[in-house]
């Protein structure tokens, strides 16, 4: 990175670096601890603009699970000078699509328009963030909204299986709590618990503001000094550090397949591990070609589908591992999974797995930089995690010096019996889910 001199200038910067290469990624931190982000890629005609918290569903306290989703609802209630209605149609009326998701450790506001339109984007953003209407008239019609969302997802087997997987990962825990919350710690939030909680997103210690595609970089940055430059910092949010538990959690239904998920240890997001691990889970079950695909569907029909993936939080990492089977088949599924993973952490990958696993995350990656609302959303998830953007270089050397042995540690990491949790649903299959644990 490099110091980026800026056309326009303002107290409010403490500084601007830009990054060496293609990809232009320039990090801008103001004063006040906020930080925004610039992703210019002239040669397309669409932009990407968002407002992105670092408040989730990990902050919320014991009692208000649920309540950062909830508040991502409820701002489409209306916004500045927009009611419900009045936003949808004034998004569409100039082509923006306009939305915003919450995960455990941030919630975003975002919008794809035509880059003409960008200002007009970045308005709704900052409207729906910092000035929602949080009505007291909206807050029941929203909440049983919300819990249709809730029962869509508890009808999902997959869905439910990784949801119980993560209640079973951090027991008791904030990051073991549902991103939708459940129907009874739902319907126990209050309109002051929420407006309380909103409240929170004025830190700009917490706040990050993205820009990628077809914009205007000194129009924008005033835009965003203007919306996030005044405001002072608080008390930082207290996050709680999480531990993984030793569980296993099965839920019976009268249905035909077994749904299980297998968790186990992997580096958190911020041990620079940028992409071992990711290598590791292509090699596993990322693909056809991934020895969990080729051993239990194709050379053994145990199973329709197989993935694994890794999930990194800030103080703790997960190895996923999700399939859908038939209880009588769950025993060997599991052993042969585990029996897979000993084998890397003893003997190591061959070369032509190792090789092709690299050669895919580097692609996948290198293709995803060709879209800006891709672009931008992994130098949010690494500013966050690693107060830092890669290049393009950083990427691609550092996927190059990945070694065999690297995966052959993260392996023997991930066989750890005390980090491992599962899950399950379906008719049968509670004990061979539950003999995960010790196996």
């Amino acid at each position: 990175m490099k110091n980026l001199h800026l056309m326009k200038t303002s107290s409010k910067i403490i500084s601007a670096v830009k990054s060496e290469g293609a990809n232009r990624v320039k990090i801008i931190r103001l004063e006040n601890g906020a930080r925004i982000i610039f992703d210019p890629l002239p040669y397309i005609k669409s932009a990407t603009i968002g407002i992105w918290v670092n408040i989730g569903t990990r902050h919320e306290q014991d009692d208000q699970n649920g309540i950062a989703h909830l508040l991502e609802h409820m701002v489409f209630k209306g916004a500045g000078n927009r009611n419900a209605q009045k936003l949808a149609e004034d998004a569409e009326a100039r082509g923006v699509y306009l939305n915003a998701s919450t995960s455990y450790e941030r919630t975003g506001f975002y919008a794809r328009c035509l880059g003409e339109d960008a200002d007009f984007a970045f308005d709704l953003c900052a409207d729906l963030a910092f000035k929602p209407h949080l009505d007291e008239n909206d807050f029941g019609l929203e909440k049983n909204v919300v819990l249709h969302e809730i029962n869509e997802a508890f009808d999902d087997a997959e869905d439910r299986a990784n949801v119980l997987n993560q209640m079973a990962s951090f027991d008791n825990q904030a990051l073991g709590r549902p991103i939708l919350g459940d129907e009874a710690s739902l319907m126990a939030i209050t309109h002051n618990q929420l407006v309380n909680f909103h409240n929170q997103y004025f830190d700009p210690k917490n706040l990050v503001i993205g820009f990628g595609g077809a914009i205007d970089e000194n129009k924008m940055l005033e835009k965003a000094i203007a919306a996030i430059g005044h405001l002072k910092s608080s008390n930082q949010i207290i996050q709680s550090d999480c531990k993984v538990s030793h569980k296993s959690i099965f839920e019976t239904r009268k249905i035909e397949q077994l749904q299980l998920v297998l968790s186990m240890y992997a580096p958190k997001a911020n041990d620079y591990d940028p992409f071992g691990t990711q290598v590791l889970s292509a090699i596993l079950g990322g693909g056809m070609a991934s020895r969990l695909f080729q051993d239990l569907r194709e050379k053994r029909g145990l199973v329709y589908g197989i993935d694994c993936y890794p999930e990194r939080y800030i103080d703790v990492g997960r190895l996923n591992i999700s399939a859908g089977t038939h209880a009588k088949s769950a025993k060997e599924v599991i052993a042969r999974t585990l029996g897979h993973i000993e084998d890397l952490a003893i003997n190591g990958p061959s070369e032509n797995e190792f090789l092709r696993a690299k050669k895919t995350i580097e692609t996948s990656i290198m293709m995803s930089l060709e879209n800006s609302s891709s672009r931008l959303s992994a130098a949010i998830n690494q500013i966050c995690a690693l107060d830092n953007i890669l290049s393009i270089d950083d990427i691609t050397l550092g996927i190059k010096n990945i070694k065999a042995e690297d995966i052959k540690s993260l392996a023997s990491q991930a066989l750890e019996s005390n980090y491992r949790a599962s899950s399950g649903v379906g008719k049968s299959g509670q004990k061979e889910i539950e003999d995960f644990l010790i196996c």
